[in-house]
């Protein structure tokens, strides 16, 4: 038996305008004249992408905000990265930082000085800067996997590549410890 759920919405005829338009999540999308080839094609790709996007419209790039892209790229690292659970917590904490300090902004608006500001934070927080470089790595990744959803505009991302990875003695951040090999009288021991 089909479903509610598993049901596509059909294409259908606005009797006084003539238009063709097809019933998403309460919206009403208007696709161009019923009855012709163009508007069945725009039919087709329109449900094909709502539902390639778990049977939700797609958002406008220019209005999703830091607050949902975080949570939207929590949602696809939770199935994506599964059970590694240290990268997991990397992920969490770093989309952590990025949505206190910017969660209302839009997310097409976050710009290479954000990020320098968020490299910032971290290292005020004396964190070292192997994590530092982690944290804004994931974040990069994030806004790079937004592009790939269509979910922020592309020069976004590109314009946040630009913040270079803190270098070793050439930032304020402190240098993890540096791990030792075992004694040898340690390993005979055990």
């Amino acid at each position: 038996h089909i479903v509610a759920r598993d049901r596509i919405p059909s294409l259908r005829q606005h009797k006084p305008s003539g238009q063709g338009f097809v019933e998403l999540n309460g919206k009403r999308i208007y696709l161009g004249v019923f009855g012709r080839d163009s508007t069945q094609q725009r039919y087709l790709a329109t449900v094909g992408e709502w539902l390639a996007n778990g049977r939700q419209l797609p958002v406008e790039p220019e209005e999703t905000s830091i607050a949902e892209l975080c949570l939207a790229y929590w949602e696809f690292a939770k199935v994506w990265y599964g059970k590694p659970e240290a990268e997991l917590y990397s992920i969490k904490l770093a989309l952590r930082q990025l949505r206190q300090l910017y969660g209302a902004t839009k997310a097409a608006e976050l710009g290479p000085r954000a990020l320098r500001t968020i490299q910032d934070t971290l290292i005020r927080r004396e964190l070292s800067r192997s994590t530092v470089n982690e944290r804004v790595r994931i974040i990069k990744r994030a806004f790079k996997w937004a592009v790939t959803r269509e979910m922020i505009p592309a020069p976004t991302w590109h314009a946040l590549q630009a913040v270079e990875g803190l270098k070793a003695g050439r930032s304020a951040a402190k240098e993890s410890e540096k791990i030792l090999p075992i004694s040898r009288d340690a390993v005979d021991a055990i």
